[in-house]
C-alpha cells in the first residue's frame, strides 16, 4: 500500500505520524510506500520512519503530472492507496486510481480531512465504491513518532558541552514559516533576558535554515544559537532541555516528542487545529476578538502576550525533566 502526503511542513508530518502508525498496525504484513512533494522539509524524518520506500513528486503538479503519478501507482499494483488530502486536484488523482482499481480488484482508501490526530475522525470513503475504515481520535492517540539516534544525542551533547551552562537549559525557537504565526522577536529576546536575570534558565536560541535574518539581533545580545543541525539533532537537544518556548512551527511538534515542556505562543486558529499535543504543554493565546482569518490579518494579536506572562506560566507549570 502507499500513502500520498502532499504537505511540505515539518509539523504536518509529525502530527500525521500516529495516523501512519495506526494504519500500519491495521495492515502489519503490508509494504508501505510514501510519496511526498519534492520541496518537503522533513525528508530526514520520513526516511527513518520505517516505510519500505520514500519517493517524491513535483511541488506544482498539474493534470499531466497527476496522470503520470497515477500510472506509476497502477504499475506498482498497490492493494490500497491512502490520499491524505482533500481538494479538486487530489480527488482527480483518486478518481484516476479508482477506475482501474475496480477492474484490478484493488482497494482505494480515501482519507478525508487533514491528517491531524486531534481531529475527530478520518473516514476512508470515496464515492461509496470501496470499504470504509474509520480511524477515531482514540484509536490514533496523541503520541507522535520520531526516532532520536545515538549520533544525534552525541552531536547535541557536544554542542552543549561547549556552552558551560549554569542553569537548566531553555530552548527558544522564535521563527515560523508564516509571519502571522510569529511572536515578535524582541519579545523572545526580552524573555531570555528575564530568564538570565532571575537565574531560572540558561537560554539558547534555535534557528532554522531560512531564519538567518533573525540571527543578528540574537547575537547582538550575546545569546548562543543552535543552527544548521538536522531535525533529529534538534530533537535530541530539546530532549536535554527543561523548556522549549516557541511560536506555531514544525519544531513545536518535534518538541512534543521530547521530555522538554513545550510553551507555545500561538494564534487562536492554531489552538483549535494544530495545538501541541503534549501532556502538560503550556499554551498561550489571545482571545478571538474578530472573525478575520489570522493569515489575512494585518495585526499580529500575539503581540499582546507579554514576556512576563510567558515566564509566569512557565514558572507555575514547573520545569520539564530534561537536563
Amino acid at each position: 500500500m502507499c500513502f500520498i502526503f502532499p504537505y511540505p511542513g515539518i509539523g504536518d508530518f509529525v502530527m500525521a505520524t500516529p495516523l501512519f502508525a495506526r494504519i500500519m498496525t491495521l495492515f502489519p504484513d503490508a509494504e508501505c510506500h510514501l510519496f511526498l512533494r519534492e520541496d518537503t522539509r522533513f525528508r530526514e524524518l520520513a526516511e527513518q520512519f520505517g516505510f519500505t520506500s520514500v519517493s517524491y513528486f513535483k511541488k506544482k503538479i498539474g493534470i499531466l503530472e497527476f496522470t503520470s503519478l497515477a500510472s506509476k501507482l497502477r504499475r506498482m499494483k498497490f492493494d490500497r492507496v491512502f490520499v491524505l488530502r482533500e481538494g479538486i486536484k487530489y480527488k482527480f488523482l483518486a478518481l484516476l486510481l479508482c477506475i482501474p482499481a475496480r477492474v484490478m480488484g484493488q482497494g482505494l482508501l480515501w482519507v478525508k480531512g487533514h491528517p491531524y490526530p486531534d481531529f475527530a475522525h478520518f473516514t476512508t470513503r470515496f464515492f461509496l465504491l470501496h470499504p470504509v475504515i474509520e480511524l477515531s481520535e482514540s484509536a490514533l492517540g496523541s503520541a507522535y513518532r520520531i526516532t532520536i539516534t545515538n549520533q544525534a544525542y552525541a552531536s547535541s551533547d557536544s554542542f552543549l558541552a561547549g556552552l558551560n551552562l549554569k542553569h537548566p537549559l531553555a530552548l527558544i525557537n522564535p521563527g515560523s514559516w508564516e509571519l502571522s504565526k510569529r511572536w515578535p522577536l524582541e519579545h523572545f529576546i526580552t524573555l531570555a533576558e528575564m530568564m538570565v536575570r532571575k537565574r531560572l534558565f540558561s537560554p539558547v536560541f534555535t534557528l532554522g535554515p531560512f531564519e538567518s535574518k533573525l540571527e543578528a539581533a540574537v547575537t547582538e545580545k550575546g545569546f548562543p544559537i543552535f543552527k544548521g543541525g538536522s531535525l533529529t539533532e534538534l530533537a535530541a537537544l530539546t530532549d536535554r532541555a527543561s523548556v522549549f518556548v516557541t511560536s506555531d512551527t514544525g519544531p513545536m511538534h518535534i518538541a512534543c516528542c521530547t521530555r522538554a515542556r513545550v510553551a507555545a505562543i500561538i494564534n487562536r486558529r492554531a489552538v483549535m487545529t494544530v495545538r501541541p499535543l503534549q501532556s502538560g504543554a503550556i499554551i498561550l493565546s489571545t482571545e478571538p476578538d474578530c472573525s478575520m482569518k489570522c493569515e489575512n490579518c494585518a495585526i499580529n494579536c500575539l503581540e499582546k502576550i507579554t514576556p512576563s506572562q510567558v515566564l509566569d506560566s512557565i514558572e507555575k507549570s514547573g520545569k520539564g525533566p530534561g537536563q
